[in-house]
């Protein structure tokens, strides 16, 4: 096992402008007749939070993606997205787990550092219609088809159903925005599977998963993910073993007015640091995991939300605090200024212990995101 000194990198991020890449998009589509259809997505976030007797300006997961796609014959379309974070700030914390963007564990856990843009996604795929849809590439896992249920929230969330493990996306894991994957998804009447193979030319992963449609908005699932890390990555982990195989069972209702969705992990695996004078130290360990989310539509333009995600450690060790897990609690709401802009609050009233045995502390963000989709047609 290697430890690992920590080195903070200074600097300080400008916001990309993005006119001009815009502009020739347009104008470089447009000349191309085998494109059915092109369009420029995202959202630009950003927040105060109030933490620790402070307030700081943060990002919270601006992006901005690019989709294109082809019909061929018999109706067979080709189609291809690629998506990229926009770091618009250096934050002291990061609340948003689904805003990371490093894919393996040395980059997660040792540099401080960001670029301005990070990949998100990138893949392409073939959509058989009734014989389904294979990708290729970095793409939303088969088993985040239903661990994505609960990982709803503004800010917080997606931290106790093993997605976005080891302080990645999930990339290296196979479990969040997974790297190196061929996945193939298709439905028969109300039932939807996938199933999904990580090929990173040095092991194998495998994953899958299933959901049922009951009643209207009534659905059930689960999801399987073998977690089998790099060799790489097993040098910085004590107790390594505890990455294995997770599942995941999950039920959601969606109905006009109210979104519901509860998950529970079992056989969850993560890291910890353990952090030492100039060195860190990292261990593995399971947890069963439940994760709760609710959002309530008072009007088109208004809605409150709430929920939790709880880790219950399974793993015991004396580099670990007794006290050590997971748990926090989450409310918020939204208000629509227009389509295409939202004002938010979300609260986190933490009660985590770290393994160090020190409490956590709550969280509260107020922001402002503006979403834009723009389509440039058919050439």
């Amino acid at each position: 096992m290697k430890s690992h000194s920590k080195v903070i990198k200074p600097g300080s991020r400008f916001l990309q402008i993005l006119t001009l890449v815009i502009l020739s998009i347009t104008g470089f589509a447009q000349k191309i007749p085998v494109i059915d259809s092109l369009s420029l997505y995202g959202n630009i976030c950003g927040q105060l939070a109030f933490y620790k007797e402070i307030v700081e300006v943060q990002n919270n997961g601006s992006k901005a993606g690019l989709y294109i796609d082809y019909s061929i014959n018999k109706g067979v379309k080709i189609f291809g997205n690629t998506e990229w974070a926009i770091n618009l700030v250096d934050n002291n914390y990061s609340f948003n787990a689904s805003a990371i963007t490093d894919e393996n564990i040395p980059d997660a856990l040792f540099d401080e550092t960001n670029s301005a843009f990070t990949t998100r996604l990138g893949y392409l795929g073939v959509d058989f219609k009734k014989y389904g849809i294979l990708t290729i590439g970095k793409q939303w896992s088969a088993y985040y088809d239903v661990s994505g249920w609960t990982d709803m929230f503004t800010v917080f969330g997606g931290q106790a159903s093993s997605t976005y493990l080891t302080g990645t996306d999930g990339g290296e894991t196979g479990a969040g925005r997974a790297a190196k994957t061929v996945v193939y998804r298709n439905k028969l009447g109300p039932l939807k599977f996938s199933l999904q193979a990580q090929l990173n030319g040095v092991r194998a992963n495998y994953g899958g998963s299933v959901s049922l449609k009951l009643y209207k908005g009534l659905h059930i699932g689960a999801g399987i993910n073998d977690i089998r890390i790099s060799k790489d990555a097993e040098e910085y982990i004590m107790n390594v073993k505890d990455f294995e195989v997770t599942g995941i069972f999950g039920v959601k209702y969606q109905s006009q007015k109210v979104y519901a969705a509860f998950n529970f992990n079992l056989h969850g695996g993560d890291v910890i640091p353990i952090h030492e004078p100039d060195t860190v130290f990292v261990y593995g360990y399971h947890f069963s995991g439940y994760e709760f989310y609710t959002k309530y539509n008072i009007k088109p333009w208004l809605s409150v939300h709430g929920g939790l995600n709880i880790q219950v450690p399974t793993t015991k060790n004396t580099i670990i605090d007794d006290n050590f897990h997971l748990a926090y609690y989450v409310v918020g709401g939204e208000i629509s200024v227009s389509p295409a802009i939202k004002t938010y609050i979300e609260l986190k009233f933490d009660d985590s212990v770290n393994a160090e045995g020190k409490h956590s502390f709550n969280v509260y963000t107020a922001g402002l995101n503006i979403d834009f989709d723009k389509a440039f047609g058919n050439y």
